[in-house]
């Protein structure tokens, strides 16, 4: 009896987990860059499996009851790209992320590259700090119109002096990639990437699908109810039990 209730309980947050990354995956499908999340369950471990009848027990074999959440994992494919002719829009076709320093020091990956200059010219991500270049410095640009190219190098379009290079860098192999906040990442060893494919005037979509995630909100809320309507079954069974055999 147990058993049913801790089968009943983790499909009951496993599927409430789900709704919290679905919904984060909603609240992000206007965020350049976002890559959606998925979640990746596992078992909790097996058991040995009993029969009981006419107070004779033996066992049939084993089961795993039990699911878990096991990660929140990323979806690294494209989401497309939005053409806007801004020259601070940005995009990589390639694999690698744009680099960020936000206020406190500390540096994020993002594949947003929505950017903009702020009040003393250097080029940053609204909201999230100043861009990085080659050199781990703020590019200030000072200037209203740049040409950027495949490499990331920036130059003033009206005299053609170079102003920068964009650093773009991608985790080493084996490092894990862990998101932040706002298609923010943050990797502990990263490497330079020599052709990363930038592109101007262009960012990248979110690969949010939304017909796909609420889709996929609709079974979940469905198995949670399944699961609910489960524990209050076995709850009630357990009640009768323990009244029959208290009398």
């Amino acid at each position: 009896m147990l058993q049913g209730f801790y089968s009943a309980a983790s499909g009951m947050l496993q599927q409430q987990r789900h709704l919290n990354v679905i919904a984060n995956n909603l609240a992000n499908v206007k965020t350049a860059g976002f890559k959606v999340n998925r979640l990746v369950s596992t078992t909790f471990e097996q058991e040995l499996l009993m029969r009981l009848e006419r107070n004779n027990s033996a066992p049939i074999g084993t089961g795993e009851p039990i699911r878990i959440v096991d990660e929140v994992a990323d979806l690294w494919t494209t989401g497309g790209y939005t053409e806007t002719f801004r020259v601070f829009d940005m995009g990589i076709t390639g694999y690698g992320f744009f680099n960020v320093q936000a206020e406190n020091g500390n540096t994020y990956l993002t594949r947003n590259g929505q950017f903009a200059l702020d009040e003393e010219g250097y080029l940053e991500l609204r909201g999230q700090g100043r861009v990085l270049g080659v050199g781990n410095q703020p590019i200030r640009v000072n200037v209203d119109d740049i040409i950027v190219d495949e490499f990331g190098n920036i130059t003033n379009s009206e005299n053609g002096l170079p102003i920068g290079q964009l650093l773009i860098t991608a985790p080493v192999d084996g490092t894990d990639i862990e998101e932040q906040r706002n298609g923010m990442y943050t990797a502990a060893q990263v490497a330079v990437v020599e052709e990363p494919g930038v592109v101007q005037g262009a960012y990248e979509n979110s690969n949010v699908d939304m017909s796909e995630e609420l889709q996929a909100m609709i079974m979940a809320q469905r198995n949670f109810s399944s699961a609910s309507q489960a524990l209050q079954f076995i709850d009630a069974t357990y009640a009768k039990a323990v009244n029959i055999a208290a009398l």
